[in-house]
């Protein structure tokens, strides 16, 4: 067994070729070699070596390239590493394979790499932070402020490195210097919130009340969609003031607009009960870890995934505990693609963790991606037992099922989610436009326009209600005038969706207004080119208006695009004799 000290005493370059060693003869991870490794043989060190500095490696590291670009980061890791290990100084390649280190959450390489870096580039912004929350994590915040301090601050590091600094500060009790750390921030109007967010937490900290409530109300007064965590740090801060009443309060705002968040139903229902609550932020290195999870969660939310993953992975590393930025971690994963990752780290969240409904109903979700649908069956249908009150289960039930064309079973799962909502409210129309479609394409038309007319007294101007039921109108020649009035409200709601400029399209098409049937059927191909429905109806209207040669073409291309089987019989038979009066 090795110290820490043994384990620090390995250079960059050794540790590097011994990983691409085990990488080469055994398919090992890079973190799993390392965790397995003590000195390796000198002769297998050269052997890596010369394998390393052989062709190969120009291949390994365009696939690196191509995996990080596709978002698989533990593949990019693993060709990046081992390219690296036939060139460790390269500066190009120390640059990438270190950000995908990070990104795939492999952080015992990842420190090595970032020492290497920072001695060559004193004033890199990501190494410090790196080494910084390194530090963070072994409660050394010198050291950690140390490494803040050297951090270029060029582009989103304007952001993130006065917050490192900031909570570096305040690990050495130093909470004065640590605010004035994030007053650069309210230069930039992007940043003010982050800086309002922090004084708040820091101040809570110190134990400076006043300030702390000050901060916390300027940030949810008049916020019209602001950051649920926000709601959750105020209310945490008003309990342990003995204000369980207000904290409530706040805690039914942030979930009136998100009445199905458990963490704020909880929240909500818990308020006052059992004596006050632990702190939101309990130290300095977990209000580093809420500022890592937030700047994770606003590049997630700008596509820039990588990074949001870089730092997401540097929140869990700082605390590991910490089952929001797991939940994001999952989606990024999601986002990319990759569902066996993504319902790892979802396994990662503790059953009993208010975050674990969400995990598991998004676990569901991976598994029906990936085609396991009696797994996520299964599991969501434990999910439904478990919390006998609660919908989101059974209406995912009924999607699955809907997806896979099982009408009859869909509706069965959405007619049991209905009957857990005694008053049906506005959020509800999303349940009864599904279980509408299902019924309707279950061939029960009386049932399906009910929940279509209640779900639009929900929400009047639904566009896609509107469209959904002016369009069944429409193919059923029903209440036409009101169909297409709407569909004409549908399309001005949502003028870039294909779907619905069909559907307007198609109504005038059944109205007998041919021309404007093609100006629109050409808009909806435009937004919507590889759609079999909608390249035949535009076939259709071609005809009626003696574009013969380009009616038989869109019709071809509907063939083409894989319509249902039913419409295949019908298309071909225009195809052969045109369209019939």
């Amino acid at each position: 067994m090795h110290s820490h000290s043994d384990r620090e005493a390995w250079t960059w370059p050794a540790l590097i070729l011994a990983v691409s060693m085990f990488i080469a003869v055994g398919g090992a991870r890079p973190v799993e070699a390392v965790n397995r490794l003590s000195e390796p043989p000198i002769g297998e060190l050269a052997q890596a070596t010369a394998e390393a500095k052989g062709p190969s490696i120009l291949g390994r590291y365009l696939a690196g390239r191509a995996a990080r670009r596709d978002g698989d980061s533990t593949s990019a890791a693993d060709f990046l590493a081992f390219a690296l290990a036939g060139d460790p100084k390269n500066e190009q390649l120390q640059a990438e394979a270190f950000a995908v280190l990070i990104a795939d959450g492999r952080m015992v390489l990842a420190l090595a790499l970032a020492s290497e870096i920072q001695k060559r580039e004193p004033r890199t912004a990501l190494g410090n932070i790196v080494l910084a929350v390194a530090a963070a994590k072994r409660s050394d915040f010198k050291t950690a402020q140390s490494h803040a301090s050297k951090a270029s601050r060029r582009r989103l590091y304007r952001l993130i490195v006065p917050l490192v600094e900031a909570w570096t500060k305040a690990g050495l009790s130093q909470f004065d210097d640590a605010t004035k750390s994030l007053t650069v921030l309210a230069k930039r109007k992007a940043f003010v919130d982050f800086q309002r967010y922090h004084d708040a937490l820091i101040d809570d900290l110190a134990g400076n009340s006043d300030k702390a409530e000050t901060a916390y109300r300027s940030l949810v007064e008049g916020d019209e969609g602001g950051n649920l965590r926000w709601y959750q740090a105020y209310g945490n801060f008003l309990e342990r003031s003995g204000r369980a009443e207000d904290a409530k309060k706040i805690y039914q705002r942030a979930r009136e607009r998100d009445p199905d968040d458990v963490v704020l139903t909880r929240l909500v229902e818990n308020a006052g009960q059992g004596g006050p609550p632990q702190r939101f932020v309990a130290d300095a290195g977990t209000g580093l870890a809420e500022a890592l999870f937030g700047v994770a969660t606003v590049l997630s939310q700008e596509g820039a995934l990588e990074a949001a993953m870089t730092y997401a992975r540097l929140a869990v590393y700082l605390r590991p505990d910490y089952p929001v930025a797991q939940v994001l971690i999952g989606r990024i994963l999601e986002a990319h693609q990759h569902w066996e990752k993504a319902i790892a780290a979802y396994e990662r969240i503790a059953p009993k963790s208010d975050y674990a409904w969400d995990s598991q109903l998004r676990t569901a979700s991976s598994l029906q991606r990936l085609e396991r649908y009696d797994e996520a069956i299964a599991l969501l249908g434990r999910m439904a037992e478990r919390q006998p009150k609660r919908t989101e289960s059974l209406v995912a039930l009924g999607d699955l099922y809907r997806s896979r064309e099982r009408w009859r079973e869909a509706v069965l799962e959405y007619d049991r989610a209905v009957k857990r909502v005694p008053d049906l409210a506005t959020a509800n129309w999303t349940l009864l436009y599904a279980r509408g479609i299902a019924l309707e394409r279950a061939k029960d038309w009386k049932h399906a326009e009910v929940d279509f007319l209640r779900a639009l007294e929900l929400r009047p101007d639904q566009p896609l209600v509107l469209n959904y039921l002016g369009y069944s109108w429409i193919e059923q020649g029903q209440n036409l005038d009101r169909a297409r009035k709407m569909i004409e409200k549908a399309v001005s709601l949502r003028p870039r969706d294909g779907y619905i400029v069909d559907s307007l399209g198609w109504v005038m098409f059944r109205l007998g207004e041919f021309p404007g049937a093609v100006k629109q059927l050409e808009r909806a191909v435009e937004l919507r080119p590889q759609d079999p429905v909608i390249n035949d109806h535009l076939g259709d209207a071609y005809w009626r208006v003696g574009r013969e040669v380009e009616a038989r073409f869109q019709w071809q291309r509907a063939l083409a695009f894989k319509p249902e089987e039913k419409f295949i019989p019908e298309i071909k038979g225009k195809l052969d004799e045109g369209l019939r009066p």
